[in-house]
């Protein structure tokens, strides 16, 4: 319904990222929070005044559905996702065709048909997790860790929201230096999650979620639950466990990982079908033009943690799935952000991240 891009988003100024002393980047255009304990102020800056709100459904004979709803927003003003025109996918497509077709009926670039304006289908008992809230989360979070929100913001324009909280202790090992993060995500379909996500800031993705855990292991609650953000944020911070994934990150950067082992890991991690018998000519040609781009720039990064280690492997199969299409597995396209946080980019990343931790050499290192 929506392409996947990040429509909104704020950064915390303060925070300096690839050891310059600038605002990390990130998709989209993005402005500063100003004071990230203000929260009326920071939802503002964040694009996260709107509401979820649910209306209901009806059939073609105009019968209410009364085992499903709408899911829908309403923004700061009142106005309603469904009173709202919404382009076709193709408008750009369709924009175009019209310049090449002066002489024919133009395309419509609108669909004005308000009841397709909707985020979802939910049933009847679907709880509302509210942007205020989930950011009320992650202030308590916050504060609990003594430190500042990082980032907020929305994905298709509501369709996903997420924030970010980065700790004060970054992994240095050899000459890698990992950044810590905790991102929580909600938004349709999904539940409202926590989980940590690290990001090698050598690295020229901006935002690598290297998920140990495709569960999101610091916080889930479904839309089953209603949402308490002081529990939430209370659990994360019990569930936080800094040394562990410190003790993982070094195991991957202290075994090493010989180029037969990366060969057979990349069929593993970057293929959901290599062992299809049709596929396997064209799959191995792809796998060959997955580790050229692994050891051409910019995904080559000159450094001993990363050379013929675990977890340069690892950071190289994230780096190949960032360009994955996200409808197209296959493919390679744009990372987008939507795929990356919650659909096929990320659990291609979890796999990697789990299958790297699950070497022997790794496991050995791990039990030292």
């Amino acid at each position: 319904m929506f392409n996947q891009i990040v429509t909104s988003g704020v950064i915390n100024p303060n925070i300096v990222s690839n050891d310059r002393q600038t605002a990390p980047l990130f998709y989209g255009n993005v402005t500063a929070l100003d004071n990230p304990s203000d929260i009326t102020q920071s939802l503002e800056q964040a694009g996260l005044t709107f509401t979820y709100a649910t209306e209901a459904l009806y059939n073609e004979q105009l019968e209410k559905i009364d085992r499903a709803q709408k899911l829908i927003t309403i923004d700061s003003k009142g106005k309603k996702s469904t009173d709202t025109d919404m382009f076709f996918k193709d408008h750009r497509e369709r924009e175009q065709w019209n310049k090449d077709n002066p002489g024919s009926t133009p395309k419509d670039l609108i669909r004005r048909n308000a009841k397709d304006n909707f985020l979802n289908i939910v049933g009847k008992d679907y709880k509302l997790h509210q942007p205020e809230q989930v950011y009320k989360a992650y202030l308590e979070l916050a504060n609990y860790l003594e430190l500042q929100i990082h980032m907020a913001g929305v994905i298709n324009n509501g369709h996903s929201i997420w924030a970010r909280v980065k700790l004060d202790k970054d992994i240095e090992v050899k000459d890698a230096k990992i950044a810590q993060y905790i991102t929580i995500m909600t938004g349709v379909s999904k539940s409202t999650k926590a989980g940590e996500s690290p990001e090698d800031v050598a690295c020229f993705n901006q935002w690598n979620l290297l998920l140990g855990k495709t569960e999101w292991y610091l916080g889930n609650v479904s839309h089953r639950g209603l949402f308490n953000h002081e529990q939430f944020a209370e659990t994360i911070a019990k569930r936080l466990n800094y040394d562990q994934k410190a003790r993982e990150l070094t195991a991957l950067i202290e075994t090493r990982c010989n180029t037969y082992e990366k060969h057979n890991y990349f069929k593993n991690v970057l293929f959901a079908d290599f062992a299809n018998k049709e596929k396997i000519a064209k799959n191995t040609q792809k796998l060959e033009r997955y580790i050229k781009m692994a050891n051409s720039k910019p995904c080559k990064v000159d450094a001993e943690a990363r050379h013929n280690t675990w977890y340069g492997s690892f950071m190289d199969a994230t780096w190949i799935a960032d360009r994955f299409s996200s409808r197209d597995m296959s493919g390679l396209g744009s990372g987008l952000a939507s795929s990356n946080l919650t659909g096929r980019i990320g659990k291609t990343k979890a796999k990697a991240y789990a299958q790297a931790l699950n070497q022997p050499e790794v496991l050995q290192a791990l039990a030292a």
